[in-house]
């Protein structure tokens, strides 16, 4: 039982990385329904949650490079001819990295679909950030003082006190 929940929890926190591609989250889902077939009802393909069925098996194939249909095709043009950028990650020995590394296949489709989360998480943790700096206390915050806040504070790692002090 215990390796079951620490195999479950190894899916979760990867989901909820920002490295995590549609194709990832399909591929740690199906791993998951192979290991437990209860969930199938909630994390299958076809799921009454998954909002938009077509456009998400055309990410995945373009992110696995499989062959695409028209109708995948037309489903994800915009993303044709991007420059796609291949990222390397240390090895993991978790269930989550163990599935990702064995269906992870970076081939070139003509499609750049790697940059499309898999979740929605960063926009959560951008609304948090936001709760935060937006608190009882600073009631009279304009919204252009905000945007700016939350453009610092996003962007954090660009800039440290020694770049500020030399503009």
């Amino acid at each position: 039982m215990m390796s079951e929940l620490k195999d479950l929890d190894s899916v979760t926190k990867k989901l909820q990385a920002e490295s995590t591609t549609m194709s990832d989250a399909r591929s740690l889902f199906d791993a998951v329904i192979r290991k437990f077939p209860a969930l199938a009802k909630y994390l299958q393909f076809d799921s009454k949650i998954v909002h938009s069925k077509e456009f998400e098996r055309a990410v995945v194939k373009a992110q696995r490079g499989e062959p695409l249909t028209d109708v995948d095709q037309q489903y994800i043009q915009h993303f044709k001819n991007f420059v796609e950028v291949e990222e390397d990650e240390e090895p993991d020995l978790s269930f989550a990295d163990t599935v990702l590394s064995s269906s992870r296949k970076r081939a070139k489709s003509g499609y750049s679909c790697d940059w499309v989360p898999a979740t929605s998480n960063l926009c959560e943790r951008s609304f948090s950030v936001a709760k935060n700096i937006k608190s009882p206390q600073r009631n009279r915050l304009l919204p252009m003082h905000l945007e700016a806040l939350m453009f610092l504070k996003v962007n954090a790692c660009f800039w440290n006190e020694n770049l500020v002090s030399k503009l």
